[in-house]
Protein backbone atom coordinates (compact mmCIF):
# COMPACT_ATOMS: atom_id res chain seq x y z
CA UNK A 1 0.00 0.00 0.00
CA UNK A 2 1.60 3.34 -1.20
CA UNK A 3 1.74 6.20 1.70
CA UNK A 4 1.41 9.70 1.15
CA UNK A 5 1.85 12.27 3.89
CA UNK A 6 2.16 15.82 3.71
CA UNK A 7 2.74 15.59 -0.29
CA UNK A 8 5.70 13.15 0.72
CA UNK A 9 5.43 9.61 -1.34
CA UNK A 10 6.57 6.26 0.06
CA UNK A 11 6.33 2.90 -0.83
CA UNK A 12 9.76 1.71 1.71
CA UNK A 13 7.90 1.84 4.52
CA UNK A 14 4.68 0.54 3.14
CA UNK A 15 1.45 0.62 5.37
CA UNK A 16 -0.67 -2.20 5.74
CA UNK A 17 -4.00 -4.11 6.98
CA UNK A 18 -3.64 -5.94 10.51
CA UNK A 19 -5.27 -9.55 10.81
CA UNK A 20 -8.39 -7.65 12.13
CA UNK A 21 -8.13 -5.14 9.23
CA UNK A 22 -6.93 -1.82 10.50
CA UNK A 23 -4.77 0.50 8.17
CA UNK A 24 -1.33 0.29 10.77
CA UNK A 25 1.30 2.81 9.17
CA UNK A 26 4.94 3.47 9.89
CA UNK A 27 5.21 5.83 13.12
CA UNK A 28 8.25 7.36 12.68
CA UNK A 29 8.12 8.10 9.26
CA UNK A 30 4.83 9.73 9.48
CA UNK A 31 5.27 11.86 12.40
CA UNK A 32 8.34 12.97 11.40
CA UNK A 33 6.53 14.58 7.86
CA UNK A 34 3.95 15.94 10.11
CA UNK A 35 7.13 17.46 12.42
CA UNK A 36 7.03 15.36 15.53
CA UNK A 37 9.71 14.28 17.35
CA UNK A 38 9.62 10.06 17.71
CA UNK A 39 12.03 8.74 20.69
CA UNK A 40 12.47 5.70 22.78
CA UNK A 41 12.29 6.30 26.33
CA UNK A 42 14.41 3.42 27.79
CA UNK A 43 13.25 4.80 31.66
CA UNK A 44 9.40 3.73 30.97
CA UNK A 45 10.05 1.13 27.80
CA UNK A 46 8.11 3.45 25.96
CA UNK A 47 8.00 6.04 22.73
CA UNK A 48 7.62 9.63 22.86
CA UNK A 49 5.73 11.74 20.11
CA UNK A 50 6.50 15.06 20.26
CA UNK A 51 6.52 16.64 23.90
CA UNK A 52 3.64 14.84 25.75
CA UNK A 53 2.38 11.77 24.11
CA UNK A 54 3.44 8.29 24.94
CA UNK A 55 2.57 4.73 23.83
CA UNK A 56 4.42 0.67 24.44
CA UNK A 57 4.48 -1.94 22.15
CA UNK A 58 1.67 -4.40 22.36
CA UNK A 59 -1.04 -1.58 24.39
CA UNK A 60 -4.10 -0.29 23.10
CA UNK A 61 -3.70 2.73 25.29
CA UNK A 62 -2.03 5.98 24.23
CA UNK A 63 -1.41 9.01 26.47
CA UNK A 64 -1.81 12.35 24.94
CA UNK A 65 -0.61 15.43 27.38
CA UNK A 66 -1.47 14.52 30.75
CA UNK A 67 -5.45 13.96 29.50
CA UNK A 68 -7.09 10.89 30.29
CA UNK A 69 -5.65 7.30 28.36
CA UNK A 70 -7.07 7.04 24.76
CA UNK A 71 -7.92 4.03 23.69
CA UNK A 72 -7.54 2.79 20.11
CA UNK A 73 -8.70 -0.65 18.26
CA UNK A 74 -5.00 -1.65 17.59
CA UNK A 75 -1.62 -1.80 19.43
CA UNK A 76 1.57 -0.42 18.03
CA UNK A 77 3.25 -3.37 16.22
CA UNK A 78 6.73 -3.92 15.52
CA UNK A 79 7.40 -4.73 12.32
CA UNK A 80 11.24 -5.26 10.98
CA UNK A 81 12.57 -2.76 13.28
CA UNK A 82 9.84 -0.69 12.44
CA UNK A 83 6.90 0.68 14.88
CA UNK A 84 3.36 0.82 13.56
CA UNK A 85 0.30 2.66 14.57
CA UNK A 86 -3.03 2.31 13.56
CA UNK A 87 -3.42 5.05 11.49
CA UNK A 88 -6.30 6.85 13.18
CA UNK A 89 -3.65 7.53 16.19
CA UNK A 90 -2.70 10.84 14.35
CA UNK A 91 -6.71 12.00 14.55
CA UNK A 92 -7.47 10.58 17.74
CA UNK A 93 -4.47 10.84 19.77
CA UNK A 94 -2.19 13.37 18.30
CA UNK A 95 -5.35 15.46 17.05
CA UNK A 96 -4.40 15.85 13.94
Amino acid sequence: MELVVAEKRTTNKTSYNNKDGIVMVPLRFVAGELGFEVKWEDKLSSIMVGKGTTLQLGSKVYNYMKTAPITLEAAPELVDGVTFVPLNFFTEVLKM
